[in-house]
């Protein structure tokens, strides 16, 4: 008897034990049984008669169902033999790859490691081509020396014995041309005369002066020399605030008041140096900035508005004005018109000078004792 299992897996045909007979399909990896076919052989000779009929059919199921357990057995190998061939299948794959990286790898390794052996071979190849150009220079420098010495060239097997051949050369030569100079300037020869031609003017021969070489250069910048020029004092012009402007003059206190603040006005906007210039062309001694404004203020009024006497009169007179004394100036000042306000502020700045006055002449009255 022979028993055919079609099971899914490449259409594969496998032969089993006892004549049975497996035909397999892949179906994504799942193992299917599709169909069972008996086959019985018999003889062809056999007959068959109706009364044995249900005894075969029921020696028949007999048979068939140890052969359903092993064809159950066999389904479940097969599906183990299906998995273990898909992991196999994996591996070999995952292998073959890992062999595909290090063997990209070891290639590109490989073409790194070239690269830098002919990097390094180039380098090389440079480094001797300049020391081939040096020793081909020192060549030709120690041929032109041999040259200038007149002596012919002797060459050596090593560089530096030809070096120190050279350097001895140089050293004689030296030596022997040390105390040469030019003791007599070469005589020119004398012209010729002709009998019958005229002598010919010619201009006058000239040696031509020798242009020194370059001395010593200094790596620094150098500054041209200039002669040491006496400094001249640089003219000052008066400015146009000190300049004597035209004060319309008035009688009386008010009037010397006026002036006299017009003048200090005039002088504080003046620097130090040219308030002692005034101080010198009047000849008034320079005490300072602030007290040279007073005394120039002072000076000018003074000569301005009254004398010597007068002045001392109003300096020892230092009675504080009354109030009709006051009120009469005040009432003057306001008819020639000046402001309340303005009048006011003289005022003040007058008994100001009077007490600041009276103080001073008190510490010269205690210093003169």
């Amino acid at each position: 008897m022979t028993i055919v299992i079609m099971v899914g897996m490449n259409n594969a045909v496998m032969e089993v034990t006892d004549g049975v007979t497996i035909v397999t399909t892949e179906m994504s990896g799942k193992v299917e049984v599709i169909d069972i076919i008996l086959s019985v052989e018999r003889d062809a000779a056999r007959s068959t008669s109706p009364g044995r009929t249900g005894q075969g059919d029921n020696a028949r199921a007999a048979n068939l169902e140890p052969l359903h357990s092993k064809v159950v057995e066999i389904g479940k190998s097969v599906a183990a033999v299906c998995q273990f061939v898909e992991i196999e299948r994996e591996n070999k794959a995952a292998k073959e790859k890992w062999k595909a990286d290090r063997k990209e790898a070891a290639e590109r390794l490989e073409n790194e490691r070239r690269e830098a052996e002919l990097k390094k071979k180039r380098k090389e190849k440079k480094l001797r081509q300049e020391a081939e150009r040096v020793e081909s220079m020192k060549k030709e420098l120690d041929i032109k020396v041999a040259m200038q010495g007149k002596q012919k060239q002797v060459c050596h097997g090593s560089s530096d014995s030809g070096s120190i051949a050279n350097s001895s050369e140089t050293e004689e030569i030296n030596t022997k041309t040390r105390n040469l100079s030019i003791s007599e300037k070469r005589k020119r020869a004398e012209e010729p005369v002709f009998e019958d031609n005229t002598p010919m003017k010619l201009p006058p021969k000239r040696t031509p002066l020798k242009m020194s070489g370059p001395g010593n250069l200094s790596a620094r910048f150098t500054h041209s020399r200039t002669r040491n020029q006496t400094k001249t004092p640089t003219p000052r012009k008066t400015p146009s605030s000190i300049r004597k402007k035209k004060i319309p003059a008035s009688i009386g206190a008010v009037g010397r008041l006026k002036f006299k603040k017009q003048v200090l006005h005039e002088s504080k906007c003046l620097d130090a140096l040219v308030l002692h210039n005034m101080c010198k062309k009047v000849v008034i001694p320079y005490n300072g900035k602030f007290e040279a404004i007073f005394d120039i203020a002072a000076h000018r009024t003074h000569v301005m508005y009254g004398t010597d006497e007068e002045d001392e009169v109003e300096t020892t007179n230092e009675v504080e004005p009354d109030d009709a004394t006051v009120r009469e100036d005040v009432h003057e000042a306001v008819c020639r018109g000046f402001s309340v306000r303005h009048l006011w502020g003289i005022v003040d700045c007058v008994t100001r000078w009077r007490k600041d006055i009276s103080v001073a002449d008190a510490k010269i009255e205690e210093v003169l004792d």
